[in-house]
């Protein structure tokens, strides 16, 4: 995964132009900006309750846990799962 889909980017990646909050009440989502404009985005769920993400028409995801799927325009995080995913 990581030199499939991470390790290309790399020298994209914009030193100090990551972001987070939080999702909802239990998830974290980390956002690191990439020179060409796009974003490596991961959602984690560290909860015990369903979260839902909206994905961007351009979302690629790249990795998701057991548990975590994406029905059309959203990601859906069970308890304890996380998604990786690139966004143009």
């Amino acid at each position: 995964l990581r030199r499939s889909a991470i390790i290309p980017s790399l020298h994209e990646f914009i030193p100090g132009a990551g972001t987070f909050h939080t999702l909802e009440h239990s998830g974290l989502a980390v956002e690191w900006h990439l020179a060409d404009g796009a974003s490596l985005k991961l959602s984690a769920n560290l909860g015990g309750s369903q979260i839902t993400v909206e994905l961007n028409p351009s979302t690629r995801i790249i990795y998701t846990s057991f548990g975590s799927h994406s029905p059309a325009d959203r990601l859906i995080l069970e308890p304890w799962t996380v998604c990786w995913r690139l966004e143009a």
